[in-house]
């Protein structure tokens, strides 16, 4: 499993490369600054979808409906004060293809 939390500017080369030689690949986002290498990706990361090689992106989850349920009732003041908020989350379902 390749794990890539390098810089932005070697995201492409480095989840091509390792996806390419049929890794596991967990990446931070962006996989790409250009729309082109983001498409090749894709590419890449159906082809070895089919041989259940998996590839994931880090992202926020920021726009999830729980997250924006949390956020009315934090800013309505409907829990009272927030002081901090610390999420850990773990999915029950794995999310439609449509979300991802």
């Amino acid at each position: 499993m390749i794990i890539n939390a390098g810089p932005t500017v070697i995201h492409y080369d480095a989840n091509l490369k390792s996806m390419q030689k049929k890794k596991y690949l967990f990446t931070e986002k962006p996989g790409s600054l250009r729309l082109g290498e983001l498409k090749r990706l894709k590419e890449e990361g159906i082809m070895n979808l089919n041989e259940n090689i998996l590839s994931g992106v880090n992202f926020q989850r920021k726009y999830h409906s729980d997250y924006e349920r949390m956020k009315r009732h934090i800013e309505s003041g409907d829990i009272g004060r927030t002081e901090m908020i610390n999420i850990v989350s773990r999915d029950l379902n794995e999310p439609s293809l449509q979300y991802l």
